[in-house]
């Protein structure tokens, strides 16, 4: 409420001749930018000439005295800088709400865009995934064919025999007694009596009729199996809400690099970081309760990207021919044994076999135009190359420059290729085979 002695000046002007003429003057206020807003001089829109001094929250408008005393006196008023003051926390609220919300939905949009990136690389997959199952049903039906035609021309020619077996008892029999048959013929019109009881001896000899068997069943047919969809494979409509992963920020710790483009855990609370940016720069940093990083120990040294082996060694990927490490608690880096002479390294990663798979390109700067010229070689922890992988079966190109590299549970290798300048990715799978042999995906 306005004070009752501001409402009294307000209605004292009333009284005085030409009070219409006076100004009352109700305080000046700085706003956030330091300019002084005036408050005694806001003219009113009801009543030409006289200049606002209340404001009234029942009507949220300003008035002059003249409002006051006709319309607003029994109304809830307050002096216009308290109102201001008042409007202005509001305000501020409202705008710390909507940045809030529009920081939501940046989020929101990230999210979406993440989705959506997913869902692009998902459809290829899939899509070359339908085809595979497809392949390899064309190949299974072809080998399902042949043995079913091996085992029916197997079946076919031992029938073949059987019959055939029979059709030979059938035939020597029905010989032995067409002439039987023809030497009664004979006897029956011969006119020779001594001949012709010579020949009733001959029937002495008279075969009985062989066991001929008849139980052998007819070849059998072709029965076509039934074919379902859901044997092929299927679609869900929706992926299970338990196997979508949402990453939340629970801590934020800030470094002294403008980039931290790789993390690797070498304690419970220790990590190597470095910055590609900034070319002389590698942390060995840890996080304090307080979210802030101590740095343990500093390498001024360049690093594309970094990995741990298994006994603590830190390898650097420098962009050179050669990996650089660090053994062990040592503070300068040495050339290792790990090499693409001539290629120049740039991914590496370590996989549950303890194989060290890097990414390689054959010259810098890259020409994007021209396919292929990147490659992923799998060499033992010696050094040794294992395998080395450039080409597919129709011998096209597999990569053009590989940025990053990781490996699944079951061995598969994943590799994101950077295909064009505008940096433009893909990522190309390896699947293993045997111990060191994987086949492009």
């Amino acid at each position: 409420m306005a004070s009752s002695k501001s409402i009294q000046r307000a209605q004292i002007h009333l009284k005085f001749k030409k009070a219409k003429d006076h100004k009352i003057i109700t305080g000046r206020h700085g706003d956030d930018s330091g300019q002084i807003l005036d408050f005694s001089d806001i003219s009113c829109k009801d009543h030409s000439g006289q200049v606002c001094c209340l404001f009234c929250k029942t009507c949220d408008c300003l008035v002059c005295p003249t409002g006051v005393t006709k319309t607003h006196k029994t109304h809830e008023l307050v002096e216009i800088e308290k109102a201001f003051r008042m409007r202005m926390e509001v305000l501020k609220n409202r705008k710390e709400k909507l940045e809030k919300q529009h920081a939501d939905l940046i989020k929101k949009k990230e999210i979406l865009n993440a989705l959506k990136e997913a869902n692009k690389l998902s459809i290829g997959q899939t899509q070359k995934d339908i085809l595979k199952q497809k392949q390899i049903w064309k190949e299974t039906a072809e080998q399902c064919a042949e043995e079913l035609g091996s085992e029916i021309n197997k079946q076919w020619k031992l029938k073949e025999a059987a019959i055939k077996t029979e059709s030979s008892k059938v035939k020597h029999f029905e010989e032995h007694l067409t002439d039987k048959l023809q030497l009664i013929e004979y006897m029956n019109i011969s006119m020779d009596v001594t001949k012709f009881f010579e020949d009733t001896k001959s029937f002495d000899d008279v075969k009985e009729m062989p066991n001929i068997n008849l139980n052998h069943s007819q070849l059998t047919s072709f029965v076509p199996g039934q074919i379902h969809q859901s044997i092929f494979g299927s679609i869900p409509n929706e992926i299970h809400k338990d196997k979508i992963i949402r990453i939340k920020a629970i801590k934020e710790y800030t470094t002294e690099l403008s980039l931290v483009a790789n993390i690797i855990q070498c304690s419970e609370n220790t990590f190597w970081i470095h910055d590609p940016l900034n070319p002389n720069i590698i942390q060995k940093v840890t996080l304090r309760p307080d979210i802030t990083i101590k740095v343990l120990s500093r390498i001024n040294e360049y690093a594309y990207l970094t990995a741990l082996t298994r006994n603590g060694h830190l390898l650097i990927s420098d962009l050179t021919s050669y990996l650089k490490i660090l053994i062990g608690n040592e503070n300068e880096l040495i050339t290792s044994t790990y090499n693409v002479m001539p290629f120049i390294l740039k991914p590496i990663h370590i996989n549950r076999e303890n194989q060290l798979i890097v990414g390689a390109i054959k010259k810098f700067p890259i020409d994007y135009s021209v396919p292929g010229g990147g490659l992923v070689i799998v060499m033992d922890m010696d050094g040794n190359h294992q395998a080395m992988y450039e080409f597919d079966r129709n011998h096209e190109p597999l990569f053009k420059n590989p940025i990053h590299i990781t490996t699944t549970n079951n061995g598969n290798i994943f590799i994101i290729d950077r295909i064009t300048e505008d940096h433009i990715r893909r990522i190309v799978i390896l699947e293993k085979e045997q111990e060191y042999l994987y086949r492009p995906s």
